[in-house]
């Protein structure tokens, strides 16, 4: 049973609100959903709490955070935090957390830095991805624990099918600000979008699906009118071992990410928003 994977799919996830907003349609008119534009910028100080769930049960959370602007090589960033980390059950099964930091260029929103932080089997590793769009390189810095772990027998073949290189190309993206991307470019639904993901070494163009929006109830949140983007890449079968993965986005312009679904070897998992937070 690969569950590494299982724990991995989770990622890739000043007003409290007690809920995520939910939209009463009782009595309404029908009218027709749409997409509507994107918010000009994101909300720092914006946090997102999932719970993290499988077979029915909680086995963790996710939590993702604008945590401010900051400079990158002098050039305002929005620092974005995420963090996975499992509950007292899946620690018993796999003692994993993960946390990972991605600095997004305000202005240009392409990705200047990722780091990626991770401790498996009492090992810590550190990794460090420097982005050059002016010059469309990188630069990789690792260090720390080696413990290997085994998450799909797809994922030497789809690595070798792909070769390391330094060079990205115009417009890329981190494993963490393509989710943000999303939030910000104008999407119509029944189109296709291609954004380059730089991660391990490697680039990895993904295709994402938009669906026609619809209402969606949530359970114990109410219902909401969202729409679904589904990623196609090989990145998605060198993470979790499976091609399936889909993200559900509020249609509204905040954009909210209110529910992530994957495939992976152990079976279907998913991550429920609980809580937006605005700090």
């Amino acid at each position: 049973m690969n569950k590494t994977a299982f724990f991995l799919a989770c990622l890739v996830l000043a007003h409290p609100a007690a809920g995520a907003y939910a939209q009463n349609f009782a009595g309404a008119p029908k009218k027709e959903i749409v997409i509507e534009e994107p918010s000009p910028e994101l909300k720092t100080g914006e946090m997102l709490e999932y719970s993290m769930e499988w077979l029915g049960l909680n086995v963790g959370e996710v939590v993702l955070k604008v945590a401010g602007i900051e400079k990158i090589d002098g050039h305002p960033c929005y620092h974005i935090n995420a963090l996975a980390r499992p509950n007292n059950f899946l620690r018993r099964i796999v003692d994993l957390e993960y946390e990972v930091d991605s600095y997004v260029d305000t202005e240009l929103f392409v990705s200047r830095r990722f780091i990626k932080k991770r401790r498996l089997k009492g090992q810590a590793s550190f990794n460090q991805i420097d982005f050059y769009p002016e010059k469309n390189k990188v630069d990789y810095k690792t260090k720390g624990g080696t413990v290997s772990y085994k998450v799909s027998p797809k994922r030497a073949q789809v690595a070798e099918d792909n070769p390391d290189t330094d060079k990205i190309p115009d417009d890329t993206q981190d494993l963490l600000s393509s989710l943000y991307y999303l939030r910000q470019v104008e999407l119509q639904a029944g189109q296709e979008y291609e954004v380059n993901i730089y991660y391990h070494h490697k680039n990895w163009v993904s295709t994402f699906s938009v669906e026609k929006p619809f209402v969606k109830e949530m359970r114990k949140k109410g219902r909401f009118e969202v729409f679904r983007v589904f990623p196609s890449s090989g990145l998605n079968d060198f993470i979790m071992g499976e091609n399936k993965f889909s993200i559900y986005f509020t249609a509204d312009p905040r954009r909210i990410p209110i529910e992530f679904r994957f495939k992976t070897a152990v079976g279907s998992i998913s991550a429920r928003l609980q809580k937006i937070l605005l700090q």
